[in-house]
């Protein structure tokens, strides 16, 4: 072989080798939780640490998540004592409302029906069935019936797409909906703790471009020839250009917002925010909305902070702990009886 052959047959294997070192480099850098955190700023990131795992199959990651064409993710029907990744137990009925109790969609004569959308700090993530908010606010009411439908990593867009599916075939007399500030960051994402819906506005009305989302093996089989670098530079070039604005997420979530007051009230349930985490927050401040929705608030941040101050532990790990949810659940109590919102009407 001429020496000119020999030094391009080595460049070339220098390249594979060099290309193969940073491809390993690459997935290495995605699987670590410290660097992947910071490229967590759009789609493409969080897209490229779901990929970098290894394969899943049908699971998308949390042993109590299934995958949901519609809404991207959500929790599991028939589900019992399914550890959780911090603290505490899930269970979850047939139709994937948490706990093991069955709710007929035609509710009892008498009973007050309260149906709660939203994202992690309503499901309960840190607590086991019977700790979360909505569950104790259950056990205090005794002439009513509460079903939690929050799911973790959830946008104003899935809760919307959760509760008109989900969520008002229960015929609900009120819709509470977890305030989290961060969410209204999700509503402008594709992709987060997986593949998602995505709403859009168009000459100021909401419309979904995004309504279908593929299941995880055939995300992964369409990803499978894509080298984890190139995954990391896609990230990468979207964390470098990223920039923030915040008067459309506050359009896209003001407008998600709306709608779920508007077809909360159509389906004659009255509409109530709750604080969970945040007042104020990339999308606006719940003041801001309730003011503007004309719809019933409960602000909880007073009395978590005095109970945190008189030692009270309001927080476990990331969110609210058995204690904390318990202040939420009688405070929104408070709220609903001194603002007469538990007398029941027929179902249709």
């Amino acid at each position: 072989m001429k020496p000119a052959a020999r030094m391009a047959l080595g460049r070339v294997a220098l390249l594979t080798a060099s290309l193969a070192a940073a491809n390993v480099a690459a997935r290495a850098a995605l699987e670590s939780r410290a660097f992947g955190d910071r490229l967590r700023v759009g789609s493409a990131g969080w897209r490229a640490i779901w990929l970098a795992r290894p394969p899943h199959g049908e699971q998308l990651g949390l042993a109590y998540d299934t995958h949901d064409p519609e809404l991207g993710w959500t929790l599991a029907s028939g589900l019992r004592d399914v550890p959780l990744a911090s603290a505490g137990s899930v269970s979850s009925n047939s139709r994937g409302v948490r706990g093991a109790r069955e709710h007929a969609l035609a509710k009892a004569s008498g009973t007050t029906r309260i149906v709660a959308i939203g994202d992690s700090f309503t499901f309960g993530d840190d607590v086991g069935d019977d700790e979360t908010f909505p569950a104790q606010l259950q056990r205090s009411l005794a002439a009513a019936e509460v079903l939690n439908l929050g799911v973790h990593g959830y946008g104003h867009d899935q809760m919307l797409l959760r509760l008109r599916r989900d969520g008002l075939p229960y015929a609900p007399d009120i819709v509470l909906v977890g305030w989290v500030a961060m969410d209204a960051e999700r509503d402008m994402l594709s992709f987060r703790d997986y593949a998602k819906p995505l709403f859009v506005l168009q000459d100021g009305r909401l419309q979904l471009a995004i309504a279908r989302v593929p299941p995880p093996a055939d995300l992964i089989r369409s990803a499978r020839f894509t080298p984890a670098l190139a995954l990391l530079v896609d990230a990468a070039v979207e964390r470098l250009a990223w920039r923030e604005d915040p008067a459309q997420r506050a359009r896209v979530a003001g407008a998600l917002l709306a709608e779920i007051v508007r077809e909360t009230r159509a389906a004659r349930a009255t509409p109530v925010f709750v604080e969970l985490f945040g007042a104020a927050g990339p999308g606006g401040s719940m003041q801001d909305v309730c003011a503007e929705q004309r719809i019933d608030c409960v602000f909880t941040a007073a009395d978590l902070a005095a109970a945190s101050a008189a030692g009270t532990r309001v927080v476990r790990l990331s969110h609210l702990s058995p204690e904390g949810n318990a202040i939420v659940a009688a405070s929104v109590r408070a709220y609903l009886e001194s603002h007469r919102l538990l007398a029941a009407r027929s179902s249709p």
